[in-house]
């Protein structure tokens, strides 16, 4: 293969299950990926057959390839599967650490050991959808009710973009919500975009 895709940036979107071990991606050349409990993913070899799935892993196995290989990773944001080619990595499930503020010489790096959630209430709305509070370490507040979203730190109302970013002492707080199902998931970043590049062999 004579591409792959080198991460600058460590993604890391969780659907918060707290302490559950995630996806690890360790590649030729330190290259780092990390994705949230559950995922799924598929692993195909140079002649697009099937190999690995995500029921072949375990806390207690990891994957390990040595070739040509393309990784298909099933997500929950952006177009909905992350590619990437690989020629030699390790795959496994790692547990999260306590997070940590990382210096200023990794500000363009992205870990796992994310902010933990303290707090979350739903309560219904008369149109049957749900309204929510998170509350995450810091004192940062994600806030919807009735079609309306916003976030804050210690009571201070911060601006929010999209669905929905908003800058906080922490990094970059990334969160999708679903009224309907109460589903969400986020991620706290140092960088308000994702840097990725492409390098050709």
């Amino acid at each position: 293969m004579k591409t792959f895709i080198l991460a600058t940036c460590l993604l890391y979107l969780a659907p918060l299950i707290a302490q559950s071990p995630y996806l690890s991606i360790r590649s030729e050349g330190e290259n780092y990926y990390a994705y949230p409990p559950s995922t799924e993913f598929d692993v195909f070899d140079q002649n697009e057959k099937l190999i690995y799935t995500e029921e072949d892993l375990s806390p207690n196995y990891q994957i390990e390839l040595d070739g040509e290989f393309l990784l298909k990773v099933y997500i929950d944001w952006a177009d909905g599967v992350d590619e990437i080619e690989l020629q030699k990595a390790t795959l496994s499930l790692n547990e999260p650490e306590p997070y940590q503020a990382e210096d200023d010489d990794a500000s363009d790096r992205w870990f796992p050991n994310q902010p933990e959630l303290v707090d979350k209430q739903f309560e219904q709305n008369s149109k049957g959808d749900y309204n929510a509070m998170l509350e995450f370490e810091g004192d940062i507040q994600f806030r919807y009710q009735d079609g309306k979203a916003s976030i804050s730190e210690k009571g201070e109302e911060l601006r929010v973009d999209g669905k929905y970013i908003a800058k906080t002492s922490l990094g970059f707080l990334k969160l999708s919500y679903n009224p309907e199902s109460k589903e969400y998931w986020y991620v706290f970043t140092k960088e308000k975009g994702i840097k990725r590049t492409v390098i050709s062999h």
